[in-house]
């Protein structure tokens, strides 16, 4: 599916650097390859290619795209050109919800006057899926955030997923919020898929 994407629009691009994810804001300058630029210094960490995923939002609608991206200094920035890559929309609700209660913690980067700082929110799951999770919790993030979640289902086998903030349900009075899993570090989908798959014997 190819998302709704103009040239001029933001989007939100990720990436790993030993492990660690990396997030920036770049802004379309061509459809024909798939161009951003940024002026964000971390982007030359891509040159030589690196792959990455993409994320536009278009209203209340998500979309990403897996690509590989190459680097190249400009005299403002870096110009970042995509290789070969496919949009998706991201939308989790076909995954079977399953009513789970385990501490998790939530990484962000937000901004402070000014300054970028790593924000650690600490949270119970309500219910969890292969595609996402319920986070009860007292704090709130900004919808569309990017965050990492990371927690433990199984003693000795953590899960990390670079997620995306939704925005909370008026149901539950404001208690948290939800968060769609977008990429799942080292083997993390499969343990969570087989102790999910536990959890539906």
């Amino acid at each position: 599916m190819k998302a709704k994407v103009n040239s001029g629009a933001s989007v939100s691009l990720v990436f790993y650097v030993d492990g660690e994810p990396i997030a920036l804001t770049g802004q379309v300058t061509e459809l024909e390859p798939f161009t951003l630029t940024t002026s964000e210094s971390q982007a030359g960490l891509m040159q030589g290619g690196r792959r990455a995923m993409l994320i536009v939002q278009s209203g209340r609608e998500f979309s990403k795209a897996e690509a590989e991206l190459d680097a190249f200094p400009t005299s403002d920035g870096w110009k970042l050109v995509a290789k070969s890559f496919g949009w998706e929309t991201v939308d989790r609700r076909r995954y079977p919800r399953y009513s789970i209660n385990v501490p998790i913690t939530i990484r962000a980067v937000v901004e402070s006057e000014g300054e970028a700082r790593i924000l650690f929110i600490n949270g119970v799951t309500e219910d969890v899926s292969i595609g996402g999770a319920w986070v009860k919790t007292t704090e709130s993030l900004d919808g569309g955030s990017l965050v990492e979640v990371s927690a433990e289902f199984e003693p000795g086998n953590p899960i990390r997923a670079l997620s995306l903030v939704k925005w909370a349900d008026p149901d539950r009075n404001g208690l948290g919020f939800g968060v769609e899993f977008l990429d799942f570090l080292g083997g993390s989908r499969y343990a969570l898929h087989q102790y999910l798959t536990q959890q539906a014997a």
